[in-house]
């Protein structure tokens, strides 16, 4: 037994070509990989900054004049909070959807 080559083995191509189930390994389409990637931004970016950072704002009495890029803070004093949870709602529509896309099976061709 060679204690020194331990690692993985070699793997012959038809098993290269395989994917992780053995099945063969297909490539999500780019328009596909480009949907996912925006609609994971486009979600963070509204559940993060522009509906949690707002929500604790209000929470820890954070002067009203803060508002940098924050746009939840542009709005009335007693609809920031309405603002900020439609921004959370929608952050987390559109992480569900691309993770919906992402998770659909791609038709082989």
């Amino acid at each position: 037994m060679d204690l020194l080559h331990l690692g993985p083995e070699a793997r012959t191509d038809a098993e290269a070509a395989a994917g992780p189930g053995g099945g063969p390994a297909t490539a999500a389409p780019r328009w596909r990989d480009a949907a996912v990637g925006t609609l994971w931004t486009v979600g963070i970016i509204c559940v993060f900054p522009q509906g949690l950072v707002p929500v604790a704002f209000n929470l820890f009495g954070v002067d009203p004049q803060v508002r940098v890029w924050f746009a939840a803070r542009y709005a009335p004093q007693n609809l920031q909070l309405l603002v900020a949870a439609g921004f959370l709602a929608a952050g987390l529509l559109a992480v569900w959807w691309a993770e919906a896309i992402r998770r659909r099976p791609t038709a082989p061709g």
